[in-house]
């Protein structure tokens, strides 16, 4: 990354954050480590207590930890996938729902930053962004296609027109590639569900009911 040298001197930080200062939290690594007591331990450079509790707070309502941080039954089966607890959740959630192989495929693309880009509308002609999924059908319609390739080289035209970056499906490619020999290697079934959307929406509210929460709260105010 080029810098200027005003912006050097008035926007960088004199030394970088340590990543224990910038990671995700709302894993379960510690804990399958033998932490049990997030807030009393000894880290050599300390994330914000407001973190840790909202942290803590978050796996403890995906029951993942118990009332002495131990890890739970469901706890271990989550951490084995290296997620954020709601995508493990999620994950694991779908295989007892019998729909494993698409929430597989949704997780992968959720484990991927800014998958999606807007166009100039002056170079977007206006057919064009008429046949654009909506926000509501976007996530399923680029499972499906992404499961539709599968090892098959990602298509660059059909990325752009659908406003999607074509760097962010291929890392989602790896990322479900991994999850899949994660799931050989503890034999845990990859199931298709066929259309039974229902089953579907069962497991991804099981791992964001935090956030249809927080819509409901913000549609109410």
């Amino acid at each position: 990354m080029l810098l200027t040298k005003l912006d050097k001197q008035n926007e960088m930080l004199p030394t970088k954050n340590p990543e224990i200062q910038r990671t995700n939290l709302g894993k379960l690594s510690a804990e399958a480590m033998g932490i049990k007591n997030l807030l009393g331990f000894d880290f050599m450079d300390p994330p914000p207590v407001a973190n840790l509790v909202s942290a803590i707070e978050s796996l403890h309502a995906f029951e993942a930890p118990d009332n002495k941080g131990c890890l739970t039954r469901l706890g271990y089966k989550m951490e084995k996938f290296l997620l954020e607890a709601n995508l493990s959740k999620m994950l694991y959630i779908s295989i007892n729902l019998g729909c494993s192989d698409v929430i597989l495929t949704i997780t992968s693309l959720l484990s991927v930053e800014k998958i999606s880009f807007v166009h100039n509308t002056h170079k977007v002609k206006q057919p064009r962004r008429r046949q654009i999924p909506s926000g509501r059908r976007r996530p399923l319609d680029t499972s499906c296609r992404l499961q539709r390739m599968g090892s098959i080289k990602i298509q660059e035209h059909w990325c752009f027109e659908n406003f999607i970056q074509a760097g962010s499906m291929r890392h989602a490619q790896d990322v479900q590639k991994q999850l899949i020999t994660i799931m050989d290697r503890y034999k845990l079934d990859i199931l298709i569900s066929g259309k039974n959307y229902k089953k579907i929406c069962m497991a991804i509210s099981a791992g964001f009911f935090k956030n249809a929460e927080d819509s409901i709260h913000r549609r109410d105010t």
